[in-house]
């Protein structure tokens, strides 16, 4: 596994964490706080010391301050097997700050990638890993939550970024580092 970039919402994640932690404990997946995934593909053996300047460098040179991020639809990518999109609530990719701050941490972290391929970036908060089972289909999920008003959040306050060494199950994630916006 690799580093990867987190950008945490701070204003009504209480809300996400509990969401998340039912979803977690009522279908037996791995539980995690509610995050905007912002990079992925930072190679393992890079070291976080030298991460986390460059990242407080690119922030400071290109700084966004915290911003809001409106949730829109339920979705999933279960048909497509993606065990981290398994369900979710889309960001809207339209927001300036967010796709700037994207901007700015991709070109910090992975300057080669950026010149060599075009971004795919899928704004999105997950409120479930997991794969569909007989018991727990992810439509059947979003019929659920849907029918209960979504996910229960419209809007987040992102304030920092954090530096996350994704090895192992997701509770087993460590925080390496975290950087005010």
């Amino acid at each position: 596994s690799t580093p990867c970039e987190h950008s945490f919402p701070t204003r009504r994640s209480s809300d996400l964490s509990s969401l998340i932690s039912t979803l977690s404990t009522t279908h037996s997946t791995p539980s995690f706080s509610p995050h905007v995934t912002l990079l992925t593909g930072i190679p393992a053996h890079a070291s976080a010391a030298t991460l986390l300047s460059t990242l407080r460098t690119a922030l400071v040179a290109a700084p966004t301050g915290p911003f809001s991020l409106a949730l829109a639809t339920l979705g999933s990518k279960a048909t497509e097997g993606n065990y981290f999109q398994y369900l979710y609530a889309t960001v809207d990719p339209a927001n300036k700050q967010l796709m700037q701050l994207r901007r700015t941490v991709r070109e910090a972290l992975l300057p080669t990638e950026v010149a060599q391929q075009p971004d795919d970036y899928f704004p999105h908060l997950s409120l479930m890993y997991g794969a569909d089972t007989h018991e727990t289909r992810s439509v059947n999920l979003i019929e659920d939550l849907a029918a209960k008003g979504g996910a229960g959040v419209t809007t987040l306050l992102v304030a920092e970024v954090l530096l996350v060494k994704c090895e192992g199950r997701p509770e087993e994630w460590e925080i390496l580092g975290r950087l005010t916006l």
